[in-house]
């Protein structure tokens, strides 16, 4: 049985090792408390630990696992996960040893007579304390807590040494000063080991136990890891022997401010029993830190290997055979730019090592350091395989054997936060294109075949192995698997980027890997550690020197100065989308916490102004960074163009940030740039040397929202450059309504969070400010509601998704806002357009500005929605014609397509002629989802994180991908396909039957003609 604990021990299941299946589930612990205050001390205690017993202890026939949650002690069935017994370790433990402080347990062990020892210390002042309990009835049989020793720190995990029935136990782990309290901020920088037969021996009597154990300095025991912090991490075992084995070693890798080491922990049995606690601690290997001061080994888990033993082999007996605890260490060595991987003996005066290469052709600059590790041990041939996983979140299998990894896999993409398409390249020229295309496009006789299974298919008429061998059709034949662009912009790059800095490149088509890249490796300008920064912006980028077929993308990462807490900086690294090489890159000595492209360089760097695949269309060569910690905001890059791109576009442009904490949201805008230089100049003309490269910031208003309402509880706000195709809607009698299309309307709900949610009077409150001013444009109350809010802005509407406490079931709302100006109230539609054929039309000539807004007309509806919300994102097309849809990530991770004319606030009740013209659906309370809606179709994509789309050059087609641990990818089509044919269309088909058409037209003629000139004869 394989077990599995998860949800911080609330979940314990056993699977099958044979299949993988889950055989039974078992919940440790509910939220059910006798008070407030004991639910409360419950959740503080985070001590979780499972031990395999590997024996039958309450006599039912099958073995038996402790498992130690919340302070509890169970015995568990392996073959069905009931409970046998449960002891409540903690509350008995402040019972009898008469102390106030709550004990705190972290690790379950094996006692002398094969009891179950729960070993932990004190909540605050980090006493040590051990329970033993009977492993038959549960019952507290010894309970001791040693007040002369303290600073046993409870924020890191224990290990034990000597835990079998012929040798004394030990604990082992870091300690805080003497004396400190656990919970004060203070990190453990000593060791501790403990004898718990002694701590034990303690119980009934008022003795404080200072020989119980010793606190000691790691620089006591040879082991130089510098002075400052200790960390140190048990080694277990991959199963519940080899998790003995490892707790009778007492392995563990503790890590010190230079260096890091795997040490062991002898017992008090045998030859070491006169040793003293502190020299008990053996160093097995010692590593120094890499630049960005991690541990540069990772520590497999312990197997148990039988090996022979050598010396017993004689002709007349076979070779005696014992097991021996080995772990395997994967070490990034930045030295010699290599891995080495390492077999290594965790018992012996002498521990045995067998070291070897693992690979030239990955590297610690392309991987990153290495993070974690499992030795795998062949029992026929010996040979040691170890999986390895390095800072860039591939994960390879590695054999002593061979000079390459066996396999590598990039898991990246399941970490990614930022998700972008991107362009492939072009075509080297026109031939080369039109060779592509006929490298891919189908034999008359495979189209034939196609056209015939595509038909039984849509009738239902096909086979099993029909529908497979036309779903291989059609993914291997056709265009979209080539790796350059083509004219419809389906074909595109879909770029990853996950927090360590690992940038992944997928084809749409298959979702193959074109390149990779990790920002990690290294070290950056200023000569610290890559590995330190956080990477959360991707971004589409455009050089100005460069042409338009070019494609680059920006990527900001932040770390703190010299890799210790303080200051932070800010990594640039533009990248070439193409190939994945780095084109150059900066650090900058601020940490960024605003990018705000400049207007007048994406139009720039536009040249025409043409959407070309909607993945890079007014993608910036310039922007304003906004220092995080100080009211200034810097050009970037330092250049020319960009300066003077900055000085012009100063006034208009703003930032807004939210504060969910104080339920603040907070407006800034760039000061006067007081050197005196002008803002009138074009873009692309000569710099002024007054132009700025930084501009103080301020803050020009701020909205607080009452603590009555509750807290922000969801927020959105428009995306930049978004298409649009009209400013008007044309009504069912000829009338228009002008749309209100700032894009400075941001959305923002407050409601009440936690225990208040659920009172008789919460209420969801949805805001439309303006970023600009703070103006707030509209507010309305959805009583008896409650969050999450998830929203989305888009041209002049905004869509929520809410619950209804009330009915018990999801809610979404939309608003839209018109412009209500007396000289557009009931324009005609006829009139509009004969200004624009006759060019007298003045409405494309006003300047609508934040600061002197027209009057609002807003519209709004609710509807219920079966499934509950993630999150909602809106489909734009290249020209803004297409119809959008809201496509909502559900709660079983998949996602759903909305049609906006569903959520149109004007659905009449009653159609009459007029709104039937219009198109407008009658209203109903409940939005309906038919299946073609699902866009996943019956597919979830795990641990759903957010849906990405971008428009295609054909205008009716819109590229989605849905990421989170999967990717889905699909192309939607929201007004349908009305530009474009099939792709399985059949040309040959269409001249078939329009020349079939055509003769039987010139056949049937002739057979008129002659009947009629037969007629006239008679």
């Amino acid at each position: 049985v394989l077990l599995s604990l998860s949800s911080h021990g609330k979940y314990l299941r056993g699977w099958s090792m044979k299949d993988g299946t889950l055989m039974w589930e078992a919940v440790t612990y509910t939220a059910a408390a006798p008070s407030a205050e004991a639910a409360l001390e419950k959740q503080s205690d985070r001590g979780v630990d499972l031990l395999v017993l590997g024996r039958d202890a309450d006599d039912d026939g099958v073995e038996d696992v402790a498992v130690l949650v919340r302070g509890e002690v169970q015995l568990r069935s392996l073959a069905d996960g009931i409970v046998s017994w449960t002891a409540e370790a903690g509350a008995k433990t402040n019972d009898d040893s008469g102390s106030n402080d709550a004990a705190r347990f972290d690790r379950l062990a094996i006692g002398a007579g094969d009891t179950i020892l729960a070993l932990g210390a004190t909540a605050t002042r980090g006493h040590p304390i051990a329970c033993e309990l009977d492993p038959g009835s549960g019952n507290v049989k010894r309970i001791a807590t040693a007040s002369g020793v303290s600073g046993l720190d409870l924020s890191q995990q224990m290990t034990v040494s000597g835990s079998d029935t012929n040798q004394g136990l030990l604990l082992f782990g870091a300690a805080r000063e003497p004396g400190a309290s656990a919970g004060d901020e203070e990190v453990a920088t000593k060791l501790f080991v403990v004898d718990v037969e002694k701590l034990l021996a303690l119980s009934g009597s008022k003795r404080s136990g200072k020989d119980v154990g010793t606190v000691f300095a790691p620089e006591t025991v040879s082991l130089d890891l510098g002075s400052g912090a200790v960390f140190a991490e048990p080694v277990r075992g991959v199963d519940g022997a080899s998790d003995v084995a490892a707790a009778r070693s007492g392995s563990a890798l503790v890590r010190g401010s230079e260096k890091c080491a795997l040490v062991t922990v002898d017992s008090f049995a045998g030859e070491f029993a006169k040793l003293k606690p502190a020299d008990r601690v053996r160093v097995v290997q010692s590593w120094a830190l890499d630049s960005g001061g991690n541990c540069p080994a990772a520590v497999s888990p312990a197997t148990l290997v039988e090996r022979v033993e050598t010396k017993t082999v004689t002709k007349k007996a076979p070779a005696a055979k014992r097991a021996a605890l080995r772990v395997a260490v994967v070490v990034a060595d930045i030295e010699t730019n290599v891995f080495t991987t390492s077999t290594t003996a965790l018992e012996g005066a002498v521990f045995e090592t067998k070291k070897f290469v693992t690979s030239t052709a990955a590297t610690p600059l392309d991987r990153g350091g290495s993070r974690s590790a499992w030795l795998v041990v062949d029992g026929l041939s010996g040979t040691a395989r170890v999986l390895a996983t390095t800072a860039d979140a591939s994960l390879r299998r590695i054999d002593e054997k061979k000079s390459a990894p066996i396999w590598v896999r990039e898991e990246s993409v399941a970490m990614a936060g930022e998700v972008k398409f991107a362009r492939l390249p072009p075509p080297k020229s026109a031939a080369a294109a039109a060779a592509e295309d006929l490298s891919v496009r189908p034999t008359l006789k495979e189209s034939l075949a196609t056209q015939i299974l595509a038909a039984k298919a849509r009738f239902g008429r096909a086979t099993k192995s029909e529908l497979a061998t036309l779903t291989a059709q059609r993914r291997s034949r056709g265009d979209k698997l080539l790796p350059t662009r083509d004219a419809n912009g389906f074909r595109a790059q879909i770029l990853f980027l996950s927090p360590d800095g690992s940038l992944v490149s997928l084809h749409n088509g298959d979702g193959r890997m074109l390149w990779r890249l990790f920002l990690g490796g290294g070290v950056d300008t200023a000569g610290d550690a890559n590995g330190a920064y956080r990477y959360s912006v991707l971004l589409p980028w455009k050089d100005a020197l460069l042409g338009e077929d070019e494609e680059r993308v920006l990527v900001l990462g932040t770390a703190y100065v010299g890799g210790l807490g303080g200051a932070k900086k800010t990594r640039a690294v533009v990248i070439d989308a193409y190939t994945g090489a780095v084109a150059w890159e900066e650090v900058l000595p601020f940490e960024a916490a605003h990018v705000l492209p400049l207007p007048s360089a994406s139009e720039a760097g536009s040249h025409d102004g043409s959407v070309d695949g909607g993945y890079s269309h007014g993608a910036p060569s310039a922007m304003l960074l906004v220092d995080a910690h100080a009211p200034s905001a810097r050009v970037f890059p330092d250049t020319d163009d960009a300066r003077r791109a900055a000085s012009i576009d100063r006034q208009r442009v703003s930032f807004f940030t939210v504060d969910q904490e104080k339920s603040e949201v907070r407006g800034y805008a760039l000061m006067p740039d007081v050197s005196g230089s002008g803002h009138n100049a074009s873009f692309g003309s000569t710099h002024s040397p007054e132009d700025p490269s930084t501009y103080a910031t301020t803050q020009i208003w701020t909205t607080k929202f009452p603590h009555e309402l509750g807290s922000i509880v969801g927020y959105a706000s428009k995306p930049g450059n978004e298409p649009v195709h009209t400013w008007v809607k044309v009504l069912g009698d000829r009338s228009t309504l002008f749309k209100y299309l700032s894009p400075n309307v941001i959305f923002v709900a407050v409601a009440p969070i936690g225990a208040a949610a659920n009172r008789e009077d919460a209420a969801v409150s949805a805001h439309l400010l303006d970023a600009a001013t703070g103006r707030v444009l509209y507010r309305v109350r959805h009583p008896e509601a409650r969050g999450p809010v998830h929203a989305v802005v888009c041209e002049n509407w905004v869509v929520y998704h809410y619950f209804n406490t009330r009915a018990g079931r999801n809610t979404m709302s939309v608003l839209e806002l018109f412009d209500d100006s007396e000289h557009r109230k009931g324009v005609a539609a006829g009139t509009l357009m004969m200004n624009a054929l006759t060019s007298r039309s003045t409405e494309n000539k006003e300047t609508v500005s934040s600061f002197a807004p027209p009057p609002l007309r807003i519209m709004g509806q609710s509807y219920f929605v079966r499934p509950s919300a993630t999150s909602l994102t809106a489909t734009y097309s290249a020209k803004g014609v297409t119809q959008h849809q809201v496509l909502m990530g559900t709660g079983t991770d998949q996602v759903v397509a909305l049609d906006k004319r569903w959520l149109d606030p004007r659905r009449p009740t009653k159609p009459s002629r007029e709104t039937q013209e219009e198109g407008l659906l009658p209203y109903a309370e409940v939005l309906p989802i038919a299946p073609q809606a699902w866009v996943t179709t019956k597919h979830q994509v795990a641990r759903l994180k957010g849906v990405v789309t971008a428009p295609a050059n054909l205008e009716s087609t819109v590229l989605c991908v849905a990421h989170g641990l999967d990717v889905f990818f699909t192309r939607l089509h929201p007004s349908r396909s009305y530009d474009m044919l099939d792709e399985e269309f059949s040309y040959l088909l269409l001249i078939v039957t329009l020349a079939a058409l055509l003769f039987g037209a010139l056949a049937t003629q002739g057979m008129v003609l002659a009947k009629e000139l037969d007629r006239h004869w008679k």
